[in-house]
């Protein structure tokens, strides 16, 4: 209890008050983790998102709509994950959001985010990543969808292929995958 009596100064600090109050249950541990939450350190709020999510997941979902907002990449995504095991019905609309918004800075880090969608859906991001990306940028998004489609495996729980193949299909002319790719997977499908 003695440690909480002043809020924490560094990084190093903030955790170890967080995750001593965390595993002793204090009280305090839910108002401080909403302080954490304002620090300027990443780590610190996401560690303090991590307390909310264990010990208050009722205060977890207002506070992980707020880090959508965050400038930390790494908050974002702990966000995201909040949002995604509370079963937040802003999940998927916050998720698609910032796959586009790294899809043009941050290519990997959009790839990334597109695996925590089904996988069915994912095929979806990865079509729009191919057909939005610039031309020099195009390469990566067709390596990311050839490796999904080495993974993929039609699933009798994904209710229809057609949308996907009709889609294929009228990317057929902009040739944006190569012929021999594209007829494999229609026909996978």
């Amino acid at each position: 209890r003695r440690a909480l009596e002043q809020l924490p100064e560094d990084r190093a600090h903030w955790h170890g008050v967080l995750g001593q109050a965390a595993e002793l249950r204090m009280e305090e541990s839910v108002p401080l983790a909403h302080q954490a939450l304002a620090t300027p350190l990443p780590s610190v709020r996401r560690k303090g998102l991590q307390v909310l999510m264990e010990l208050a997941p009722e205060h977890a979902s207002e506070a992980s709509l707020v880090l959508l907002d965050d400038a930390a990449p790494g908050v974002i995504v702990a966000a995201l994950l909040a949002l995604k095991r509370l079963r937040h019905p802003a999940f998927e609309p916050a998720l698609l959001a910032e796959i586009a918004r790294r899809a043009v800075e941050d290519i990997p880090g959009s790839l990334r985010l597109i695996l925590m969608r089904p996988a069915a859906a994912q095929s979806e991001s990865l079509l729009d990543g191919l057909c939005n990306a610039a031309e020099d940028q195009r390469e990566l998004w067709l390596r990311a969808f050839q490796s999904w489609r080495r993974r993929w495996r039609p699933n009798r729980y994904w209710a229809s292929a057609a949308p996907l193949k009709a889609r294929l299909e009228g990317l057929r002319d902009r040739q944006l995958i190569p012929e021999e790719e594209l007829t494999a997977l229609i026909r996978l499908l």
